[in-house]
């Protein structure tokens, strides 16, 4: 993208042949609009899965796990995928039974619910692992604006030469 701002500058100053002042205007105008699209890229993020427990201080110990003894365990993350909820551990999420399917670690008979610290009626599977997250269309938009930016810094280049030499 550099490069094609490059040339489309140098042929624009090449067929119009500005002054020197409006060139110079023109840099300015460009480092201030790469200074906003580079304000704007650091604005697009892609949020990490949700760890139950984990708003404002740490605490996954639940109403539902307190009987479970899970203070000691180790990061172990699990996905309650109906839900899109990681928990920190297969205890944390309340569970009881460990199967295998299709060689993924399944644990069963899970009480706890996202939504409340009190033991679900029905209990829920979750698998091995964090939540997925999607962040195709961010990474779109970040490449987006970055291409923009690389075209811009382009159209510059010609400018700094031609002012400069």
């Amino acid at each position: 993208m550099v490069l094609f701002g490059t040339l489309l500058s140098g042929v624009l100053f090449k067929k119009y042949k500005p002054k020197a002042t409006y060139v110079l205007g023109w840099c300015v105008i460009q480092d201030i609009l790469l200074a906003l699209i580079f304000l704007c890229a650091m604005l697009v993020s892609c949020n990490p899965p949700e760890l139950q427990g984990a708003s404002g201080r740490l605490n996954f110990t639940e109403g539902c796990n307190s009987n479970c003894q899970c203070l000691n365990m180790k990061y172990e993350p699990v996905c309650n995928s109906l839900k899109n909820i990681t928990y920190f551990s297969p205890c944390h999420a309340g569970c009881s039974s460990l199967s295998y399917q299709n060689s993924t670690k399944m644990y069963s008979n899970c009480s706890c619910s996202p939504f409340s610290q009190t033991p679900l009626i029905e209990a829920f599977s979750v698998e091995t692992g964090p939540c997925p997250v999607d962040c195709t269309n961010k990474e779109i938009i970040y490449i987006a604006i970055m291409a923009a930016y690389a075209f811009l810094f382009g159209t510059g280049r010609v400018a700094n030469v031609i002012i400069n030499y």
